[in-house]
């Protein structure tokens, strides 16, 4: 592909899709509220070059950072970012916070509660101490948000072809599906596809896991970039087949901004959206320069990826969008 015509596609083109609202459900902004501009600077530039519309952010956090302050980022970006509480300050083995305090959180408006599974030699998330937290999350209908299943030791390397370490990957999975077994109204979102997506069997055992397990949804945060491991057709039926089950987001992570960076930020969210919707073949993703081939999916499908399934898992997240004025009904269609 000449650089003429990717120019072509990337600053020319603009969605088929510009009513249906784009929600990004694994950001990294922090605490930070000076980077809510720039979260609003990436939409209207988004709106700008593609027609699109990025309505609304779920903010996991950045680093070891716990959300201390949800309504406050949620009132100042006039809704258009919703936070998690995280477990990144595990202590004695069992997630943090703890059950005692989910009614608290709930009340001040978190999204979910994002767990990021210990990694190498334990504590497992099948720990007996996250049991109470577990259960209370499934109590007050608070989703597993972002959930990393053995992130070090997922689909990473140059091949991609299953795990650098498959021995602890495969006990950290197991160590999940026990989870999902003791608690199965516990609504949870994988993030990174569960780092399944870098073969067409690792794609196999997520379908098995999808259907083995009905309050299981992924994000499809950096996983862009290894859509080109997996059979297009194959790649493509599995979309199609689970769109009820998968959602939209990138892994961004956001923060400090200027001009520059908020273009670049923008363009990534432009191929993403452009990989998904069309059947081009796109220079990059977001996190990488690969060429990926579009995967032209159907106006249902990505209604579903791009904000349905979100409004499923995060009750807050239809609130918000009407307070902004989407008119959504009780189907969640949006009027047209």
């Amino acid at each position: 592909m000449s650089f003429k015509f990717f120019k072509t596609i990337m600053f020319n083109s603009h969605t088929a899709f510009p009513e249906i609202p784009r929600i990004d459900v694994h950001s990294h902004l922090g605490n930070n509220l000076g980077v809510i501009p720039i979260c609003l600077k990436i939409r209207e530039l988004v709106k700008e070059i593609y027609s699109a519309d990025i309505a609304m952010w779920i903010n996991v956090g950045r680093g070891k950072e716990i959300i201390e302050n949800p309504e406050e980022i949620e009132r100042v970006s006039q809704y258009r970012i919703l936070s998690c509480i995280s477990d990144y300050e595990i202590q004695g083995g069992s997630l943090y916070p703890s059950y005692k305090e989910l009614p608290q959180w709930k009340s001040r408006g978190i999204a979910g509660y994002k767990i990021w599974i210990p990694s190498e030699k334990g504590p497992y998330i099948d720990n007996y101490e996250n049991t109470l937290t577990l259960s209370k999350m499934e109590e007050l209908n608070i989703p597993a948000a972002s959930v990393h299943i053995a992130d070090p030791y997922g689909t990473y390397g140059k091949r991609m072809k299953w795990f650098d370490r498959p021995a602890e990957y495969w006990r950290q999975i197991l160590s999940w599906r026990t989870v999902l077994e003791k608690h199965p109204k516990l609504i949870s979102v994988c993030a990174h596809m569960m780092w399944l997506c870098g073969s067409d069997d690792q794609l196999d055992f997520l379908r098995y896991m999808l259907d083995t397990f009905p309050n299981l949804f992924v994000d499809l945060a950096a996983t862009f970039q290894y859509f080109h491991l997996i059979q297009y057709d194959n790649l493509r039926e599995f979309m199609i087949e689970y769109s009820d089950r998968i959602l939209f987001g990138t892994d961004i992570n956001i923060e400090v901004a200027d001009n520059r960076s908020i273009k670049e930020y923008a363009k990534r969210y432009k191929r993403c959206f452009l990989i998904l919707e069309t059947a081009k073949v796109i220079r990059g993703t977001f996190h990488s320069r690969n060429k990926i081939r579009g995967l032209a999916l159907p106006e249902e499908v990505l209604e579903n990826i791009y904000y349905k399934n979100a409004i499923k898992i995060y009750p807050r997240l239809k609130t918000g969008l009407r307070k902004m004025g989407y008119a959504i009904d009780q189907k969640m269609q949006l009027a047209r």
